[in-house]
């Protein structure tokens, strides 16, 4: 019953979509996967006609179980749809069907009649050694590749083609851990059934804890890369959204710019201005360190910039302090390069881009 009990909280954390807690998980989940097929097949081949308590609870926790692992979301196939597989040059619709079907049959087993069993058992086996094909190990190295067996590296592949959006890269690895335990419920349920054989078992066992803990460091490694390129890849959205929006006003820009980034980007805050084709000194003027801007672009101007929210305490309080040197600050320009001096005037007031990313000043009455 542990080793069921053991798996129990990373289906969850599965079901959930949640990768930081799946990911402490996954490279120490082998042992109570083996431990709890083990248990389930030795309850199962008891042969007993009256159903013990024992049983009834374990067929419950195994249901339960594994209704968790097969729930595969709508967003989960549309984000499998974003990549081209032609050039990953894996056939995934056949090892994700392979392993799908394989996994309900060994889930079933438990419900199957005590005189059935032995067949369905046996069936169970000959479909594994005609279909399953390696499914689970092809899976795991098309992950890493690092025979470079393959022309891109699968979670490379995702990044590329969902465009280094995080929360859909690690959905989708999300769900490339899911089939992957299902795999090794798969081969531990095989192993078992065929040579019943303890040794053979821990053999397999050990292979597998292997394989994940290199896996959860290579998710580990994607997650990292794909955060890191978010600036790169948010002035690449920039000029996407800035084409494809050309029509709208500045007004309702700025709102479908920042709802944009603040959803693809969500552990940064952000801050977005537009307003209307200004140039020179005096309407307008801008500095920024990791921020950056487009001027006269598509009929606007436009400033991004944005904080890691790991920031956010000295964040604030750099925007507390920016608040009042404003407000302390009491000279007025007449004409001239109006806007250039307040940049210049917080140049020297706020100096290290830690203070403020970003230094803006628009001149009234332009459309922001």
């Amino acid at each position: 019953m542990n080793g069921v009990q053991g798996v129990v909280q990373l289906f969850k954390f599965l079901e959930e979509k949640n990768f930081f807690k799946t990911l402490t998980q996954i490279s120490s989940v082998a042992g109570p996967i083996f431990s709890a097929i083990s248990a389930i097949l030795t309850v199962v081949f008891m042969f007993i006609e009256i159903e013990s308590p024992e049983m009834a609870l374990m067929k419950k926790e195994f249901a339960n179980l594994n209704n968790r692992i097969d729930k595969w979301g709508v967003e989960f196939q549309i984000i499998k749809r974003k990549i081209d597989w032609s050039a990953v040059q894996i056939n995934f619709a056949d090892i994700e069907n392979n392993i799908i079907t394989l996994h309900k049959m060994l889930s079933t087993l438990p419900e199957v009649p005590i005189a059935n069993r032995e067949t369905q058992a046996a069936l169970f086996i000959n479909t594994y050694e005609i279909n399953y094909k390696a499914a689970g190990d092809i899976l795991h190295r098309a992950m890493l590749n690092i025979e470079q067996i393959y022309s891109v590296n699968l979670l490379r592949a995702a990044q590329l083609y969902m465009e280094n959006d995080r929360n859909q890269v690690q959905e989708f690895m999300v769900g490339m851990m899911k089939l992957i335990t299902q795999a090794v419920q798969i081969e531990a349920a095989y192993v078992g059934l065929k040579y019943n054989n303890e040794e053979a078992s821990k053999f397999t066992q050990s292979l597998w804890e292997k394989k994940l803990a290199v896996l959860k460091d290579k998710l580990e490694q994607i997650d990292t890369d794909t955060k890191n390129k978010y600036n790169e890849q948010y002035q690449k959205d920039l000029d996407n959204l800035l084409a494809t929006h050309y029509s709208q006003s500045n007004e309702r820009f700025v709102t479908i710019a920042y709802d944009f980034f603040a959803t693809k980007y969500n552990w940064r805050e952000w801050f977005v201005l537009v307003y209307k084709e200004l140039s020179g000194f005096k309407d307008h003027a801008v500095v920024t360190c990791q921020g950056t801007h487009r001027f006269r672009t598509h009929g606007r101007n436009i400033i991004v910039s944005s904080v890691d929210q790991s920031e956010g305490d000295a964040a604030m309080a750099h925007i507390n302090r920016n608040k009042q040197i404003i407000g302390n600050y009491n000279s007025q320009w007449q004409g001239g390069e109006h806007s250039k001096h307040w940049v210049e005037y917080w140049g020297r007031a706020l100096p290290l881009c830690s203070d403020a990313d970003t230094r803006a000043s628009v001149a009234w009455g332009s459309n922001v």
